[in-house]
């Protein structure tokens, strides 16, 4: 019964470090995709002042 336990932890453990990582992952390409579009409307904004 402990080894079964302490598998369970284990594999947990591994699970929220995974879906840890996912999360990072995709909170990151958010933020970039953010940045990103940020980026371009300020461009934009640039553009239009020149003219």
């Amino acid at each position: 019964m402990r080894d079964s336990d302490d598998k369970d932890a284990l594999l947990d453990g591994r699970l929220h470090r995974l879906l840890d990582g996912i999360a990072c992952i995709y909170v990151g390409t958010v933020l970039e995709a953010w940045d990103t579009e940020q980026d371009e409307m300020r461009a934009q904004i640039t553009a239009r002042s020149w003219l």
